[in-house]
């Protein structure tokens, strides 16, 4: 699973049969997403992983928004 966001990672941690990769960047303090610049998840995209993402808001079109344009670039990388 690979998250770019610290409390889903703190919640799945104690799962031992869950791999959990977390997306590099900068922790945002009021709600934990990571975002900014990234490391690379090119080394995690051949693995079979289930990305968990977030979203602020969604379009009447299924369109997935978000407030933070940051947590939108990560989330394309991830997913």
């Amino acid at each position: 699973m690979i998250t770019n966001n610290i409390n889903v990672a703190n919640i799945l941690q104690g799962y031992e049969q869950i791999e959990i990769i977390v997306a590099g960047g900068v922790v945002r303090h009021q709600d934990g997403g990571v975002v900014g610049r990234r490391r690379s998840t090119s080394s995690v995209s051949s693995r079979s992983t289930t990305p968990v993402i977030g979203t602020s808001a969604i379009d009447e079109d299924g369109t997935l928004l978000d407030f933070d344009y940051r947590e939108v670039k990560v989330a394309q990388a991830i997913a």
